[in-house]
């Protein structure tokens, strides 16, 4: 829309310029003399069309000058290590490939195609735009190696490719993974979700998982909350919000300091059959996240009530899980429900200016005002 509309007001200015240069040449012209001889009055008319000529010209060059002037002025940023920013769009998975939607000319960009049948999972894109941190998961149970890595790849830039995918941190022992993953403000740290899995004489016993900060340039990594997964670090830095697992009690909410010290409880366990991906605003005053509302002994929750087109589908009762949607908690309101889809695992994502959400779910990606 933005450059249809550029488009149109360089067309209504283009206009007015090139009847004004017309006009304008030739009015500054000096007038011929009458000839006498026949020959001054073709001369005359000569060297108008030459100016008509030369004006039309300036006009096309200077129209095609700002039409490339953005792309041009674009590349020279990037050239000369300057402020040039990656295309905008939504990160998506499908299949083994990482793709982003609304890039550039509106279409699907391919950003990378990873090996093997597994597919990558979390991704996050930094707060300068310029590089795409993601978990790759693969191999099954008794493989000899078998987990998930931290990647992290360079998203493109004017014309240029997006860089190749580069390994930051290997799992340690087979079944280990990096199951979520999110930025600190300044991009210098990920905060992430570090599950291990735990054996007994070769038998597989459950898993644990724990928060960690992982600094990009020296490899360290600190535990800073055991027994949580999905961190997401709130783009002013003040905050992180995690989901806390208890295997006898549910699943709860929290939001603490960076560090792990003052946690404070946004749901409690019980009170939703299932919850994941807690999202900050990037105003970072609303938490969102996808939540099933009910207790783990009691009654599941009732199902929304479905348009007439969508009951001639398969029935979400029948063909799913419990129901989820999504919630968003503000400080001092009580949580509210944001959707009436009741799909499986919807995992949503901010806009960078707030003023939109999509999310993912079994179904399809979705598109909302907040």
């Amino acid at each position: 829309m933005a450059r249809q509309g550029a488009k149109r007001r360089r067309t209504q200015r283009g206009k007015p310029t090139e009847i004004q240069q017309e006009s304008g040449v030739s009015a500054a012209q000096p007038r011929e003399p009458v000839a006498a001889a026949g020959t001054a009055e073709p001369t005359a008319r000569k060297k108008s069309w030459l100016w008509r000529m030369r004006g039309r010209v300036a006009i096309i060059l200077l129209a095609l000058l700002m039409i490339a002037a953005p792309s041009l002025a674009g590349q020279a940023r990037y050239l000369f290590g300057g402020t040039a920013r990656p295309p905008a769009g939504l990160v998506f998975v499908r299949g083994s490939q990482l793709l982003m939607a609304g890039a550039g000319s509106g279409g699907e960009l391919v950003l990378a195609t990873m090996p093997g049948s597994a597919i990558p999972r979390y991704q996050a894109v930094s707060p300068d735009g310029r590089r795409l941190a993601f978990t790759y998961t693969y191999g099954t149970y008794r493989q000899d190696d078998w987990g998930g890595d931290l990647y992290i790849l360079d998203l493109p830039v004017g014309d240029e490719p997006p860089g190749k995918p580069r390994m930051v941190l290997e799992h340690a022992k087979p079944g280990d993974l990096v199951d979520a993953v999110s930025w600190s403000p300044d991009g210098r740290l990920l905060l992430i979700e570090y599950e291990e899995t735990l054996l007994k004489d070769g038998a597989y016993m459950g898993t644990r998982s724990a928060l960690q900060k992982f600094d990009i340039e020296t490899k360290e990594r600190t535990t800073i909350v055991q027994d949580a997964a999905d961190p997401n670090w709130s783009p002013d830095g003040r905050r992180i919000a995690y989901v806390r697992n208890d295997p006898e009690q549910g699943q709860s909410l929290w939001i603490a300091q960076p560090d792990g010290a003052g946690a404070q409880q946004i749901a409690k366990a019980g009170e939703f059959i299932g919850l994941q991906a807690p999202r900050f605003s990037p105003d970072s005053t609303q938490l969102l996240f996808a939540g099933s509302p009910g207790t783990i002994t009691g009654k599941s929750p009732e199902r929304p009530r479905r348009a007439w087109h969508e009951r001639l589908g398969v029935s979400v009762a029948r063909a799913h899980g419990i129901p989820w949607d999504l919630w968003v908690w503000k400080e001092g309101q009580a949580l509210r429900q944001v959707t009436q889809l009741g799909q499986d695992f919807p995992y949503p994502a901010w806009s960078p200016q707030g003023d939109r959400i999509a999310l993912v779910t079994d179904v399809g990606v979705y598109s909302m005002e907040p």
